[in-house]
């Protein structure tokens, strides 16, 4: 059965697995849906290859690297913590790149990309570098966490460790999306 967070009149109640069972594609839709409650915005950020050797070579994995570029160019950029969620995925050539959202307002979009640009690493060609940083405006919520999910199987077998994280501020406010013990939910995020 698929997982409808806006559900119409016709819709039918849906039992939502504990987060602890959960699937990532339902803990990505709720980090989504949590980011669109601040006007979150979809990203596609393509990494330069001195930061994917990087964060392939940290101890502490792939993912905690590009999170703490993230962290340190959100707070440098915007002087606070910026809420958001991540994805790693791999082309079919090996090569990882990242979907995710982030909750920052329209009015932030500039210093949005200025932030993940400099996380990315500067980008070695000037062909294609319009490409690296895609923000897009509130994607929709049952179609961006699929699309970011996409290929994480076959992603799991290049990148070691975890393939997805959310900042803490996502995280503690995401769980208004679950419903705790699996109760039936009306289908509306919060309200049971």
């Amino acid at each position: 059965m698929d997982l409808v967070w806006n559900g119409g009149e016709n819709r039918r109640a849906r039992r939502l697995p504990s987060w602890g069972r959960s699937t990532e594609i339902i803990r990505v839709t709720a980090f989504h849906e949590t980011c669109n409650e601040t006007g979150g915005h979809g990203v596609t950020l393509h990494l330069a290859p001195d930061v994917i050797a990087d964060a392939s070579a940290d101890p502490r994995g792939f993912l905690s690297h590009v999170r703490r570029r993230l962290e340190g160019s959100f707070t440098r950029t915007f002087g606070r913590s910026v809420g958001f969620w991540l994805v790693v995925e791999t082309t079919p050539g090996g090569r990882p790149h990242l979907h995710g959202g982030v909750a920052v307002t329209d009015n932030e979009l500039p210093q949005l990309e200025a932030a993940l640009r400099h996380a990315a690493g500067t980008w070695g060609k000037r062909k294609g570098s319009e490409y690296q940083v895609l923000i897009r405006a509130e994607p929709d919520p049952s179609w961006w966490p699929g699309y970011a999910t996409k290929r994480l199987g076959r992603t799991a077998k290049i990148i070691p460790g975890p393939l997805v994280t959310a900042t803490n501020c996502i995280r503690s406010r995401q769980k208004s999306f679950m419903i705790p013990g699996g109760r039936h939910c009306n289908g509306t995020a919060g309200r049971c």
